[in-house]
């Protein structure tokens, strides 16, 4: 019987089955890989359009609150700063980084009612029955616009403080390796809070310690709810550490870490609460390496509310318009306030040049510059510099300190007597150069104003407290009522020096009655005066006028229309010889009248022109300029022509009543000719540069990143 054969079944070989794997793998690799790039760009596409919808939203709610704001308080330094903990080079956490000007401070203005109701809390208006959950007045804005209780804060913090890790990015692997935990980032914090709160058991306003530390420096002796909040906290954010970056632990530690708490409760992310951070490190973007000082990561905020710069401005010099301003060689006056075109400046840098400044002329090229310097406790002080550009390199670190601008406002401030003299640096004014390049001034960084000018009362020794009665400035006795006739004992000669005002004995009426009596030929052109050169102060401190360089100073000049002089009445009556102000004239001065130089006038080419001797004026030319208590042209004659020779009525029948004549004024340091410039920060226009980096949804390490920056007007600054 035959076998029947089976029909053959076909298959697929082992190479067939090998080549349609692989051109199966190969139509799927040209498949699948344009769909997952399609699906990172659509994510990166999405990324950057949540990026920009988003930081424009924040920037402009930012400018509108900012706007809105009743004030807002300065950032400059340590208030701005904002403290951040990142991973270092080995991965573990290092010190705390300071970022400026990361956060901001607005005071919200006053609204609704300040009533309260029996229990102390505040009366909501629309229920007219006591809210103890209100921390606020609750209604509209009270008008004219004040600052109310409720602070608004914008700052940058992590969006878990109290995250065991601390900082967490698992996307990009620059500070920390990828991996798969949720992320911790640093986000833009919305914190609307009291500082100070109603204490209905003491009936005062007390620090809000839910939120703020009492800076113990405020606290008044004897009185514990005294003190004031610590507005300027960079680690506010950071429950470890305290306000100066020291760790903390016990009970400290558990009040930050309750504070933290609070703020969190208080605060509203206003950017997003994962994939969007508001920090990014220095990094090389082909090797993807991070920069590091140290151990430690450079960072870059990505928020910054900074106010608005102002380069190489040319300061106004303001030509204060003064009763009686009018003056001999009136040309050659000097403003001693300037002013820049805005205000609220912060990081302020004024140079400031001399006339017959030559920057080509190796002996005539110095110039001053203000400008902030690190004090010994390194906190940020400002003065002013010599700064030698033949000598010195830079501007911002080189420099000899003539006056310390911190020093004279904390006097000031303080209300300590010798303000002026507190800030003088003593080693740079030992030295006749330096002191003669000094041309000091105080500023007023709120209105953007410098003043050049001092009164004469904050001159004064520091070391002779307490002051003279009735302020330190200069006083004069005018001696007893003897005119030249009834004067029974004029000095003899003129080398007696009592004529000089450099002299305790020195008699106004005295002093003129010797010189009618020994030269009567000078009877027509003699004067009663107060040369306030030589005229020292009640402590003794030289006149900021001295001709001496040593103890004068050769910028010095007094301020037109500013000097008040207070002598005894000189008209017959009731009123003889009490204590009036006198008038300023012109001409020549007469009873209850006085003539001042501000300026230097033209002297005589030859004094024996005006009939001394030829031995007379070669003495007087000996001298060289140079004033002499003991030559008789030095210090009588010449002063009339100095600028500082306060003339008074001359008659010679009617001498000043007995009594002390008093003069203040102010000495200012600016001559004709000089020039100011100013590089400063403006507070009055607030600067917002956000950057957001959104990290996709996607396998690409990358953010997408944004930039948006804004500018807003600034109601008012407070510190």
């Amino acid at each position: 019987m035959a076998l029947k054969r089976l029909p053959l079944k076909q298959a697929f070989t082992l190479v067939e089955m090998l080549v349609v794997i692989a051109i199966t793998a190969i139509i799927l690799t040209l498949v699948i890989v344009p769909i997952v790039q399609g699906f990172n760009m659509t994510r990166q596409a999405q990324a950057l359009a949540d990026a920009q919808d988003k930081a424009r939203t924040v920037v402009e709610r930012v400018g509108r609150e900012i706007s809105n704001a009743a004030s807002i308080l300065d950032n400059a330094d340590r208030a701005g700063e904002v403290a951040v903990l990142v991973p270092g080079r080995n991965g573990a956490v290092v010190a705390p980084v300071l970022l400026e000007y990361c956060k901001l401070d607005l005071a919200k203005p006053a609204t609704g009612e300040p009533l309260r109701g029996p229990s102390g809390a505040y009366i909501d208006p629309d229920t007219g029955k006591e809210d103890p959950t209100l921390k606020a007045p609750k209604g509209q804005v009270v008008l004219p616009v004040t600052p109310g209780d409720t602070v608004v804060r914008f700052s940058i913090g992590l969006r878990d403080p109290l995250h065991p890790r601390g900082y967490v990015n698992p996307y990009d692997g620059l500070l920390m390796a990828k991996e798969g935990e949720r992320d911790n980032l640093y986000v833009l914090y919305r914190f609307e809070v009291q500082p100070y709160l109603w204490d209905n058991t003491n009936q005062r306003f007390v620090v809000n310690t839910a939120f703020f530390e009492v800076d113990p420096s405020t606290i008044v002796p004897g009185d514990p709810l005294s003190g004031k909040p610590v507005m300027d906290d960079p680690y506010f954010l950071l429950p470890g550490f305290d306000r100066f970056g020291g760790t903390l632990g016990g009970a400290a530690l558990a009040a930050k870490q309750g504070r933290v708490r609070n703020w969190m409760k208080a605060g509203r992310v206003m950017t997003e609460v994962s994939r969007f951070d508001m920090i990014q490190p220095v990094y090389d973007k082909q090797s993807r390496k991070v920069v590091y000082d140290g151990d430690t990561p450079r960072i870059l905020p990505l928020i910054q509310f900074r106010p608005t710069g102002i380069g190489n401005e040319p300061l106004e010099a303001m030509a204060a318009v003064r009763l009686s301003g009018e003056g001999d060689s009136a040309t050659a006056f000097a403003p001693d306030v300037f002013r820049s075109s805005k205000g609220g400046w912060s990081a302020t840098v004024i140079r400031f040049w001399p006339v017959g400044w030559d920057r080509t002329n190796a002996s005539a090229n110095e110039y001053l510059v203000a400008r902030r310097y690190p004090g010994g406790s390194g906190e940020w002080r400002h003065g002013i510099f010599t700064f030698d550009p033949d000598l010195d390199a830079s501007e911002l670190y080189d420099g000899l300190l003539l006056f310390d601008g911190t020093a004279y406002e904390w006097a000031v401030r303080n209300r300590l007597p010798y303000a002026f003299s507190r800030a003088l640096n003593p080693a740079a004014m030992a030295n006749s150069t330096y002191r003669n390049r000094l041309a000091a001034f105080s500023m007023n960084e709120k209105l953007g104003r410098v003043t050049a000018s001092f009164p004469i009362e904050e001159l004064g020794d520091v070391n002779q407290l307490p002051e003279p009665p009735g302020g330190n400035k200069p006083d004069v006795l005018t001696g007893p009522t003897l005119s030249p006739v009834q004067d029974p004992n004029p000095p003899g000669t003129l080398t007696d020096a009592i004529y000089s005002p450099s002299e305790p004995k020195y008699e106004i009426n005295s002093s003129f009655n010797k010189v009618w009596s020994v030269r009567p030929e000078l009877r027509g052109n003699i004067h009663r005066f107060i040369d306030l050169r030589v005229v020292a102060q009640p402590d003794d401190t030289p006149s900021p006028l001295d001709p001496n360089p040593l103890r004068g100073f050769a910028r010095a000049r007094i301020v037109p229309g500013s000097e008040s002089v207070i002598g005894p009445d000189q008209n017959a009556g009731p009123n003889y010889g009490q204590l009036i102000r006198y008038s300023r004239t012109t001409r020549n001065p007469g009873p209850n009248q006085y003539k001042l130089n501000y300026v230097d006038l033209p002297e005589p080419t030859d004094y024996r022109l005006l009939g001394f001797s030829n031995s007379e004026v070669t003495a007087f030319e000996g001298l060289g300029g140079s004033y002499s208590a003991a030559n008789f042209l030095s210090a009588f004659i010449q002063p009339r022509f100095k600028a500082g020779y306060l003339q008074l009525y001359s008659d010679p029948n009617l001498p000043l009543p007995n009594g002390n004549i008093r003069v203040s004024y102010r000495f200012q340091f600016t001559r004709d000719g000089d020039s100011l410039s100013a590089d400063y920060d403006s507070r009055q226009a607030m600067s917002i540069k956000l950057t957001i980096r959104n990290y996709p949804q996607s396998s690409l390490p990358n953010p997408q990143g944004i930039t948006v920056a804004a500018s807003a007007a600034v109601r008012n600054v407070l510190r």
